[in-house]
């Protein structure tokens, strides 16, 4: 335990110099505190400039990251199911979103094969999965698309005279 001489006197601001208080933390431990800041800043500006004269830098921390996760898959995999947050968080976000479960997600997708209603295409990457494609107007699911096929039609609007316009543009140019 420190001495009390450790805590500096502070004054009230709302009341002026008359009332004074120590302070919660010791001076040494606010010195440090004040000074975190600076040095967070000077390593986010190192950082951003070994990414950028040196953008191998970024590739080497990837390959990195991937390596550790081969190595550990299973270990990080197993405490995530002890956490209970394998399904979790899909589960809860395909609810918020689209207002289907993540049972209701897995029917659509043996349903469909595995793969995009629209292409085709099997999308099972780490990173991607199949997308729930929705009507933004009713708010129905349509079904399971490959992430090209979903931003295609968001990028289209949703908007059938547009895709037949493209449909159109696209015969006429070949």
């Amino acid at each position: 335990m420190l001495p009390v001489e450790s805590f500096k006197w502070l004054y009230r601001h709302d009341r002026g110099k008359d009332e004074r208080f120590r302070d919660a933390w010791c001076t040494a431990c606010r010195r440090a505190y004040k000074r975190l800041p600076e040095q967070r800043a000077k390593a986010n500006e190192r950082m951003w400039l070994n990414k950028r004269i040196r953008p191998e830098l970024k590739e080497a921390a990837r390959v990195r990251s991937k390596s550790y996760y081969e190595q550990h898959r299973e270990r990080i995999l197993t405490k995530a199911r002890a956490r209970g947050r394998a399904g979790k968080w899909l589960d809860n976000r395909l609810r918020a979103k689209f207002g289907i479960d993540l049972a209701e997600y897995q029917r659509m997708t043996e349903a469909q094969g595995g793969k995009c209603k629209l292409c085709g295409r099997e999308e099972r990457t780490r990173q991607r999965r199949l997308a729930v494609d929705h009507c933004h107007k009713t708010q129905r699911v349509r079904g399971l698309l490959c992430h090209h096929c979903n931003t295609g039609l968001g990028n289209f609007m949703d908007d059938v005279a547009l895709l037949r316009l493209a449909v159109a543009y696209l015969e006429a140019s070949s």
